[in-house]
């Protein structure tokens, strides 16, 4: 009793004294570290603790933790060599302790030696010394059983010979054409493998690399130095790449920046002859191959079951905006294997999701995949027809997800799929209609030379605000970008008949609305498009006078110019960054002074805005009356023949699919002219349209709730909740404490809303459900629909990931997560879960995708978007991560200081990171909504004065992000998710929400509360400007 007393201090502090103290002890948030904290001079800041921890060993003697003394002994050594000394000599260590830890004391002497000491722990070398006398009896008595044994080996190699050489010789004399042709397409199947191996190989531990030398990771040796990035190929909504990743072989072009003024000006013409003399050179000796044959775009043998085609590899091309990359390609039962120079790539089927019909300098010779997780290829085939390589493709491959196979031509497939009239009545948005558009004609972010084509929208960049009411703030739909002043349209005109003089055939515009240079001259500040547009300007940035430095400037010189054409892009629409110069290039200086980002117009207040009101304004509804004009321009009956000549819309002949003859395809000289011209100057989009293209049907009004429906249950107490829409139902499942499950499926068919509504009624009851421990309410995290049939579920008893299924009602225990679970969230058919192990695992069809690690102190929140393929998470310690799927590359990282996320969204059609962040101040707790693009750009910070409970969000059918969310105090809130621009509340609920979904097709909230009701309450969407 009396060491003990020595031992142990009594403490004894009055209730009042012991509040008071911790109220004074300073918030700061817990911090983890790799490894030892050193001060600047390398010392260990915590050796008081390391000698604590030594004391404790001494004092109790506890061998099982010897490793962990040693460990800690090595490392005192530079501060406290005596004590530690001492230490290991009072330790007394026998042989065998030696012996077994002979790793920590080789670790102490290591450190010993190099501080001058010299060996601190004697080791005895018997055991090296015994093992070597070993070692030598066991020769000695080896040698003659490996004598003897060798001998009889030689004597069955000899006998085996003797009876096979005959034969051997004969084989290999007079070897048969069927074993030389297995025995190279052996080798070089294993030589091919072997490649296959060694790139996976490679790009493994590129990733492995990454993620633990990159930002925030353990090995990060310099946290301060710049990130740089560029742009990502992976598609997202409408095909479009809305993403940056990390460029890891960043060039800041000082060199192009230095010689800027040093040269002339290169021409799209002049890139053009460069190009057709490289062409020339190449066709000179070259016969037409038979793709070269002239097929009418309505010949009905141009479709995809009319080509038997027997060859299994090809010779293709990668087509990139980097760079053209030769190779080959094999088509097998279960995936797409390309060779491209030195390196694989191989294309999964289970993993394509569409494959689209293509043109290479309007011959059809091309295709392009994507896939589920956003990659594309645009798969040049030289010598083979795009249809017939479809065909290919769907007899031998097997496509599970496939959900678009083009196997028709742009006009008879387009036409196929009633585009048009969705988009007539508002079921498609202006913008997804007109990237439909792009994509079903061919136009691509993959070629450069048919990138996708957008209108200039507003005139008018000088107003303080949007004037959507106003026909002047926007351009003549009707016309060319060419035709749209008098002044220059005339001017133009009267050269038309100088070219018959010199042979040509009359046009009015010798530089298309798209080409390479002006879609690099737009994404400048960007790369690859940085580097492209260098190269084409031989080296060096253009000249500060006609870099894209303002959209103002650009309209006035494309409006005015006598050989400015240009239209718009759709990055105008929906990529801020391209207006941004994030990676700080050095772009010359103009008479406002040094070039940085792009000057926008005064109705914007910064990239993030304009694009966001940009889109806007196309959605608006003058831009929907009038866009039908313009879409006649380029894909319709006005873009060709007397029509074009009747709104002077004719561009060079070379630029059209109908510039290829027979005469022309035979002709090297005129073929390359032709290829060149394609290639820099631009090319039409094929003909979509052979009628005037019909107008917009006028917003109708959609079926609507004539009164709002509550459907009440007495006495229940809802645990877990969700709404789903299956065709024209609503189907609200409410499950209680005890497994019981109220189903309930309201009809969306009937015209009218009202008291009378049939509602269908079931009632079931799942079986272990004790096992999820849900006596209350859960927390949105704590639960996600993985798809309409199954719900992932975080147990209250072990922490551990169970899986609801509501379709045979069982719950089973999801085993591909051994760690615990600290929160769950999905979209579509893609669910993400943050385990202990600080890490996001993220899976598709419950099969792992990807890990995504943190490196930090915890995870409090997360989410996963399908759509734009990105992981995002919120840490204990205020950070949220971005990561890519599915590689689960960090691409960038966000500090929110004193904020720690609590939840966060991503929205479906803009990628909006939506955060919901607490902070404490003056011992309260400040709640804040925190909305960043996809990218991580800060767009904008919204207080509040309640704590959020749940969040949904929700795309209208102009494009536009929404927002449900219902705080503490059972109040519910609709907004648009850019804006943040939180209002009334909606409705205030009379108990707590755990669900909440708005149906845009009939303007209604439906509400799910714990107590058992459900409410359907008409509800309009705010809309802004």
């Amino acid at each position: 009793m009396h060491e003990e007393e020595n031992h142990v201090k009594e403490v004894i502090l009055k209730p009042y004294y012991l509040i008071d103290r911790i109220l004074k002890m300073p918030n700061l948030p817990d911090k983890y570290y790799f490894g030892l904290r050193l001060d600047e001079n390398a010392n260990w800041l915590d050796y008081i603790f390391a000698l604590f921890c030594l004391s404790l060993f001494h004092r109790f003697d506890s061998r099982s933790f010897f490793d962990v003394d040693l460990l800690i002994s090595s490392y005192l050594l530079y501060s406290q060599p005596d004590v530690v000394i001492d230490h290991l000599d009072a330790l007394k260590l026998t042989k065998e302790e030696k012996n077994d830890h002979i790793t920590f004391i080789s670790l102490i002497n290591h450190h010993a030696k190099r501080l001058g000491y010299g060996e601190i722990i004697e080791v005895n070398k018997w055991s090296e010394e015994d093992a070597y006398l070993c070692l030598q009896r066991q020769q000695f008595l080896m040698d003659d059983k490996m004598v003897s044994m060798m001998n009889f080996v030689f004597k069955k190699l000899q006998k085996s010979y003797e009876d096979v050489s005959f034969e051997m010789l004969k084989i290999f004399i007079f070897p048969s054409d069927e074993l030389v042709t297995e025995s190279i397409d052996y080798l070089n199947k294993y030589f091919q493998e072997e490649k296959e191996k060694s790139h996976k190989n490679y790009h493994k531990w590129s990733y492995l690399w990454r993620n633990l030398a990159g930002e925030l990771a353990p090995w990060n040796c310099n946290p301060n130095e710049k990130i740089y990035y560029k742009r990502d190929q992976t598609s997202c909504v409408s095909f479009c790449p809305f993403k940056l990743k990390r460029d890891y072989k960043h060039n800041q072009h000082i060199d192009a920046s230095v010689s800027r003024d040093t040269g002339s000006r290169v021409s799209g013409a002049e890139m053009a002859e460069i190009e057709r003399q490289k062409r020339l050179q190449m066709y000179s000796n070259e016969m037409p191959i038979d793709l070269l044959v002239i097929n009418n775009v309505h010949d009905k043998n141009n479709t995809i079951g009319n080509h038997n085609l027997k060859f299994e590899t090809f010779e293709v091309s990668l087509i990139s905006p980097k760079k053209v990359k030769d190779g080959f390609l094999k088509i097998t039962a279960d995936s797409i294997v390309m060779q491209i120079e030195n390196s694989y790539k191989i294309i999964l089927g289970e993993e394509i999701e569409h494959i689209f019909f293509r043109r290479r300098f309007h011959r059809p010779n091309s295709i392009e995949i994507f896939t589920i997780f956003g990659k594309n290829y645009f798969i040049h085939f030289p010598k083979h027809n795009s249809l017939s390589i479809i065909s290919k493709i769907q007899s031998t491959m097997t496509l599970p997800n496939i959900k678009t196979l083009q196997t028709k031509d742009f006009y008879s497939y387009f036409k196929s799929l009633q585009m048009t009239e969705l988009w007539q009545n508002h079921l498609l948005s202006n913008f997804d209609y007109l990237m439909s558009l792009n994509i079903l004609s061919g136009r691509t972010f993959n070629d450069l030379s048919q990138y996708p084509v957008f209108p200039w929208i507003t005139a008018n960049h000088l107003s303080e605000t949007v004037q959507i009411n106003d026909k002047n703030f926007f351009r003549d739909f009707s016309k060319p970008i060419g035709a749209l002043t008098d002044e220059r349209l005339n001017e133009i005109l009267k050269r038309v008949p100088d070219l018959a003089l010199v042979g040509e055939k009359p046009y009015m515009y010798g530089n298309g609305y798209s080409c390479m240079l002006t879609v690099c001259l737009f994404m400048l500040r960007t790369e690859p498009f940085t580097s492209l547009h260098i190269d084409l300007q031989s080296g060096r940035f253009d000249h500060a006078s006609r870099i894209f430095s303002s959209i103002e400037t650009t309209w006035e010189m494309i409006s005015s110019h006598v050989s400015d054409y240009r239209e718009s892009i759709p990055e105008f629409f929906f990529f801020p960054e391209f207006l941004m110069n994030l990676n700080e290039f050095d772009l010359g200086k103009n008479k406002r002074g040094p070039i940085n980002d792009v000057e926008l117009p005064k109705w914007s207040k910064n990239a993030y805005e304009f694009v966001y009101l940009n889109r806007k304004i196309l959605e608006s509804e003058y831009v929907s009356q009038h866009i039908n004009g313009w879409i006649d321009l380029i894909w319709g009956y006005n873009s060709r023949g007397e029509n074009a000549v009747k709104h002077n819309n004719v561009f060079k002949q070379e630029m059209y699919d109908s510039a290829w003859t027979e005469k022309t395809l035979n002709n090297s000289r005129q073929r390359s002219e032709i290829e060149a011209t394609l290639c820099h100057v631009g090319q039409m989009c094929p003909q979509l349209f052979f009628h005037p293209h019909p107008l917009r049907n006028m917003k109708s009004k959609y079926k609507k709730f004539e009164r709002n429906i509550n459907v009440n249950l007495s006495n229940m107490s809802i645990v877990l909740a969700r709404i789903n829409a299956e065709n024209d139902l609503i189907k609200v499942s409410m499950t209680e404490s005890k497994g019981k499950t109220f189903i309930y499926y309201f009809d969306l068919g009937q015209e009218v809303f009202n008291e009378k509504t049939d509602v269908t009624f079931l009632n079931k009851e799942f079986k272990n459900f004790e096992i999820l421990n849900y006596d209350s309410p859960q927390k949105q995290s704590q639960y996600t629909t993985i798809n309409h049939e199954k719900i992932a579920c975080i147990s209250n008893i072990n922490r551990r990931l169970y899986i609801v299924n509501f379709k045979n009602y069982t719950i089973e225990k999801f085993e591909e997560i051994s760690n615990e679970v600290h929160s769950v969230c999905s979209l579509v058919d893609e669910f993400s879960v943050a385990t202990s192990s600080s890490s996001v695992v993220v899976f598709r069809n419950f099969k792992k995708v990807c890990t995504c690690m943190s490196y930090r102190e915890g995870i409090s929140c997360c989410f996963s978007s399908s759509t734009f393929h990105i992981s995002v998470i919120g840490t204990r310690d205020g950070f949220i991560l971005i990561n890519s799927i599915p590689s689960g590359e960090l691409v960038r990282s966000i500090d929110m200081k004193e904020y720690r996320p609590q939840s966060i969204l991503i929205t479906p059609g803009w990628g909006f990171i939506l955060v919901y962040a607490t902070k404490i101040v003056d011992y309260k707790v400040k709640y804040s909504l925190q909305l960043f693009n996809i990218n991580g750009g800060f767009l904008r910070e919204k207080e509040l004065d309640s704590a959020i409970v749940y969040m949904q969000t929700f795309t209208s059918r102009d494009g536009f992000d929404y927002i449900l969310m219902s705080d503490d105090k059972n109040r519910v809130y609709l907004f648009e998710a850019f804006f943040l621009d939180i209002l009334e509340p909606v409705t205030r609920f009379t108990s707590h929400i755990c669900a909440l979904r708005f149906f845009k097709d009939f303007d209604c909230l439906c509400i799910v509360g714990t107590d058992g009701k459900v409410s359907f309450l008409s509800c309009k969407i705010p809309n802004v400007l």
